[in-house]
């Protein structure tokens, strides 16, 4: 845990030094890097972080890489956008209150989808290896609605975000990882299979 928190670290630069490091520096927009009241803009520390950890799916070669958010594609298309290509099995995860947003759409469309995938002579094999995740399905258990009804809701975001991707529903997993997390700790069955993390182990391993 000491080692993972040094990932997250920040650090303040000028400008032009934001610039020159590949970071888009920008005034009042959201998905800008912006410059604060000292002058200076918040950046990551590192550029990326290598991790190795004692387990045996890790042990057999399996790497995981761990994109940041949408200001990385720009800033580190050497993390991001160069990997994609070489992964087999790349997983977009969204939010499950929001959906597909512009922003999400505009990234799958430009560096998460194939090329040439979902027309005619295009690449299927590879398109099968997108996977879709519609995560924080937990902020959808509205305790004033029957469980029919949430599932209603987490299945109709589920077909929608198929829809908008051009995926076949089973592409789209709709899960809790924070419940997930929190029942394979506590051992609890009924809330694994609640956050549905088991179907989307299942599909990863296949």
């Amino acid at each position: 845990q000491d080692a993972l928190r040094h990932v997250s670290e920040t650090t303040r630069v000028t400008p032009d030094e934001a610039a020159r490091l590949g970071f888009e520096v920008g005034e009042g927009q959201v998905e800008l890097y912006r410059v604060g009241d000292d002058g200076l803009v918040e950046v990551p520390r590192w550029r990326h972080a290598m991790i190795n950890f004692p387990h045996p799916l890790l042990k057999q070669g399996l790497v995981i890489l761990d994109t940041p958010g949408l200001n990385a594609v720009g800033a580190e298309p050497e993390l991001t956008v160069n990997q994609i290509a070489q992964a087999h099995a790349v997983v977009f995860v969204l939010g499950a209150d929001t959906g597909v947003t512009k922003s999400d759409l505009a990234i799958w469309r430009d560096h998460v989808l194939p090329a040439g995938a979902g027309k005619p002579g295009g690449d299927e094999a590879l398109l099968a290896s997108r996977l879709v995740v519609l995560n924080k399905i937990d902020t959808l258990w509205d305790a004033l609605s029957t469980p029919q009804q949430v599932e209603k809701q987490i299945e109709q975001q589920r077909v929608e975000s198929a829809r908008i991707l051009g995926l076949t529903e089973d592409r789209v997993m709709a899960v809790s990882a924070q419940k997930g997390l929190q029942a394979k700790v506590k051992g609890d069955a009924e809330l694994l299979k609640s956050s549905r993390l088991d179907v989307l182990e299942d599909m990863l391993a296949k």
